[in-house]
């Protein structure tokens, strides 16, 4: 059944999927306060869900000290809403809206007041952790492994900047199916480095990815090691078929 549930203000994550659900009706409707602007003042948040005859939440209307904004919605069946400071720095909480959805894809969306009346920022997807200094950390899935990304909120845009790392570290333990020849840097016109025979035992030890969170993931880097000591660099569209890796839902 399609739900609206309000959480308290989160210190971690977690909190933000153990809250107790205090609506459970296709249509939801929730009160609360909080200062979103920092004059030191509650601010009224009324939050109402809307679903279509077969429990899908379809729309979603927040207003914040009468400032109504509307969002559409789809393939939704719950929403979680908290109070999160994203920078205690600035004196001022915001409201995150989460959306769970088909294939428990979970997005999350900040809103504030702004200058003009309320800012919707554009979602982002995965396990939220909050790092202080306005810096969200992102659990995000990506296939055989678990990435965190850092993003910062922009202001004026209400967009989501990635703050990317050189390389992202991991340990994940394959075996080579088919002949696989790693490459000496990440770059397609590389030098070869070595060919790996088959039944060849390799880790996968860091990945560059190449597109934003939720793009085609086959042109991401990964640095691969040997039990020899041999580390080269393959793209994911070069070894998925040629290398075991403990894949979602294998």
């Amino acid at each position: 059944m399609a739900q609206l549930r309000y959480c308290f203000p989160l210190t971690s994550a977690l909190a933000l999927f153990l809250s107790t659900p205090l609506l459970s009706s296709p249509r939801g409707d929730t009160l609360l306060y909080a200062d979103l602007n920092g004059d030191a003042t509650p601010d009224t948040i009324h939050v109402v869900s809307t679903a279509d005859g077969y429990d899908v939440l379809n729309g979603c209307t927040i207003t914040i000290n009468g400032r109504t904004i509307g969002i559409p919605l789809e393939d939704v069946y719950q929403i979680d809403v908290a109070v999160q400071d994203l920078d205690a720095g600035d004196h001022r909480q915001e409201l995150l809206l989460t959306t769970t959805g088909a294939g428990d894809v979970v997005d999350h969306r900040v809103v504030r007041i702004g200058r003009g009346g309320l800012a919707i920022s554009n979602s982002l997807s995965g396990t939220l952790s909050f790092a202080g200094g306005g810096v969200v950390q992102a659990q995000q899935w990506m296939g055989f492994w678990s990435i965190a990304r850092s993003y910062r909120l922009d202001e004026e845009s209400m967009s989501w900047e990635e703050l990317p790392q050189e390389l992202y570290q991991l340990n994940a333990a394959g075996t080579t199916t088919k002949a696989v020849t790693l490459l000496s840097a990440h770059e397609p016109k590389a030098k070869p480095l070595t060919k790996l025979k088959p039944k060849t035992e390799v880790t996968i030890v860091g990945c560059i990815p190449t597109n934003p969170a939720g793009g085609t993931q086959g042109e991401d880097w990964y640095q691969i090691k040997t039990a020899t000591g041999a580390t080269g660099w393959l793209q994911l569209k070069d070894f998925r078929d040629k290398i075991t890796l403990p894949w979602q839902g294998s």
